[in-house]
């Protein structure tokens, strides 16, 4: 069985961790600045090593962020999106040069870098919470990524896959799922319908080892999107209109569950496999 050329157009996210010094809530608006403090419920789920508690600081707007925990992302749809401070600039890039024209997100900045630094691993080459953000240099990669971006779920039990609008703000996407980044929406839409696929979920668990996933999806051959294949079609309409579907399920239950969703989208998820398996045959 032919890999599908997606499989090195998707990319793993960035290093967002640690999570209790970046991510946030916004106590207070005002004039280009943020007052912030730690985000609850991300700080009740980090260890213990990395509980750090900070209220009420300050930081200029350039650098709150949008990102998403895996928890959040299920079939076509993102529940919520959290806040993050990252130190870059429209490059993605870090400078201290940079940060001293920003000198509340520059005090900020080296105040939980010196935390991270004096809790890192003494073993640890990576000397600074920004190195870390950008291990691999998987965060500086995403400035580049266009208005619609395709991500799925890297373990689990079963793939859950959405599409990004990354036109009006910039989602950073984290380490624990993958992406690939197009400017066709219709393409977008065709690989969150076949990665939403159930029969590829239980193929996928068939040949993989452990709860990870990865990209052994692509071990599957799924096809260049091809805007006159009447297959790539119909299942590009069928992804938004499942998308809209969800919108609608969340927006009358946020808490609702990736159970739940597949139970009240089965007969279109049936559609989806169907054409699915017509696609693989092409």
């Amino acid at each position: 069985m032919l890999s599908s050329q997606y499989k090195s157009k998707f990319s793993q996210g960035a290093n967002l961790f640690p999570r209790s010094l970046i991510f946030f809530e916004i106590e207070e608006k005002r004039d280009g600045t943020l007052i912030i403090t730690s985000d609850l419920d991300v700080l009740s789920r980090s260890k213990k090593k990395w509980e750090y508690r900070f209220q009420r600081k300050e930081i200029e707007r350039e650098f709150r962020f949008k990102t998403f925990l895996n928890k959040d992302l299920i079939p076509f749809f993102i529940k919520s999106k959290k806040n993050v401070f990252l130190p870059i600039n429209a490059d993605f890039n870090y400078g201290i040069q940079f940060l001293k024209d920003y000198p509340k997100a520059s005090e900020f900045y080296e105040e939980i870098n010196n935390f991270y630094i004096d809790n890192k691993k003494k073993t640890s080459k990576i000397n600074t919470l920004f190195a870390s953000l950008n291990y691999g240099n998987k965060l500086k990669k995403q400035q580049k990524s266009n208005s619609n971006i395709v991500v799925y779920n890297a373990s689990g039990s079963s793939l859950n896959a959405s599409v990004i609008d990354n036109e009006k703000q910039k989602v950073i996407i984290g380490s624990e799922n993958y992406y690939y980044s197009t400017n066709s929406k219709n393409e977008a839409y065709y690989l969150s319908a076949i990665l939403n696929d159930p029969n590829l979920s239980k193929n996928i668990k068939l040949i993989k080892s452990s709860r990870h996933i990865h990209k052994r999806v692509f071990d599957f051959p799924i096809p260049t999107y091809d805007k006159n294949e009447i297959l790539h079609k119909r299942l590009t309409k069928i992804g938004k209109k499942c998308e809209l579907l969800v919108y609608d399920l969340v927006m009358n239950n946020p808490r609702i569950s990736t159970e739940k969703v597949k139970t009240i989208l089965y007969q279109k998820l049936i559609k989806i496999q169907k054409l699915t398996e017509q696609v693989f045959l092409e």
